[in-house]
């Protein structure tokens, strides 16, 4: 574990995307229409017929805190915020800068590979961006977020998609596709997912799916078919 905070840590001191390769050329041309995911989850939020009804939110790791903060001006209802994270130094940064926020926001370390530490049944709405891929078992972080999330509370989650059209190709060309030029083997990457995987392993654990799109480049084209042209998945689905 002391090994998995250290990458985590060292990944932070070096806060920027590397872009390689073909892909990566083609990403700084276009990057101009770039989406970022955070702005598309954030989006998803503020389309939420019911967001007067959200009180309490919690983001899982998300490193920058930019979702969380437009996240709490979104929902004006908001009183319970919880933020959590392994890297303990963004857990120092964050209690900094969510102070001068003026509300009453809970930030914890928390390793989610051994427990989400809330209680049943108290979060109206979890974010989860760029972390599914990195924990040892899916399936148990999203019985834990099932178990956490009110009955028709949401759950967004967003995870690169390991079969887009040009990570099929560099299989075709013996190259290991890589979602992630972060530290460590692939990012520390341990999971990969399809819309397919994703969709039913929410649905197997009580959720219903209400939306599946992506971000990046491009992304309101790509989104006509995000199985195989979005780099990521983001899906939004809500607690039966």
């Amino acid at each position: 574990m002391n090994k998995l905070k250290e990458i985590y840590e060292k990944n932070d001191k070096k806060w920027y995307i590397v872009q390689r390769w073909i892909m990566g050329k083609l990403f700084h041309i276009f990057e101009k229409h770039n989406i970022w995911r955070e702005t598309i989850v954030l989006n998803l939020i503020k389309n939420f017929k019911n967001k007067k009804s959200f009180e309490s939110i919690l983001d899982v790791g998300c490193g920058r805190w930019w979702l969380l903060l437009e996240t709490m001006k979104t929902l004006e209802n908001v009183n319970e915020v919880y933020w959590i994270d392994i890297n303990e130094n963004r857990i120092k940064d964050a209690n900094t800068l969510l102070k001068k926020t003026g509300k009453k926001v809970d930030v914890k370390f928390m390793d989610i590979n051994n427990k989400v530490d809330y209680a049943d049944g108290t979060m109206d709405l979890v974010t989860c961006v760029a972390v599914l891929e990195h924990v040892f078992e899916p399936t148990y972080l999203v019985e834990e977020f099932a178990r956490i999330i009110k009955k028709d509370g949401v759950v967004i989650i967003e995870v690169p998609n390991i079969v887009v059209f040009f990570r099929r190709i560099a299989f075709l060309l013996w190259v290991r596709p890589r979602t992630s030029w972060d530290q460590g083997w692939d990012g520390t990457h341990l999971a990969y997912f399809t819309v397919r995987d994703l969709r039913n392993l929410l649905e197997e654990k009580w959720f219903i799916v209400e939306k599946v799109t992506g971000a990046w480049v491009f992304a309101g084209l790509r989104n006509w078919w995000v199985s195989m042209l979005s780099a990521d998945i983001i899906i939004q689905a809500r607690k039966k």
